[in-house]
């Protein structure tokens, strides 16, 4: 692998023209001292939906060893991995 690509996340997941593609964000801010900040899209993944399940899948398990290990929490409704860091609270600086 020659190169890495940062992203703090996804800023859209489309399907189109029989391809799924995932638009990968970094979060800007709108100016100095400003608090709120958005996923600005800087790169774009696009996979087969065949290769999108199979990554789905592998995310999946990842999502759930990271709750198990308690890094990021399951929602307490239907088990389901939750998108928050366990260490949420101690992360608005």
């Amino acid at each position: 692998m020659d190169s890495e690509i940062f992203a703090d996340g996804f800023s859209n997941v489309t399907f189109r023209n029989g391809m799924v593609r995932i638009e990968l964000g970094s979060l800007q801010t709108a100016g100095q001292g400003d608090m709120q900040s958005s996923l600005e899209s800087h790169h774009k993944l696009v996979v087969t939906p065949q290769g999108f399940l199979s990554r789905l899948a592998m995310m999946q398990d990842l999502a759930r060893r990271l709750a198990d290990a308690g890094v990021i929490r399951r929602s307490e409704a239907d088990g389901q991995v939750n998108a928050t860091p366990a260490c949420a609270e101690n992360d608005k600086l």
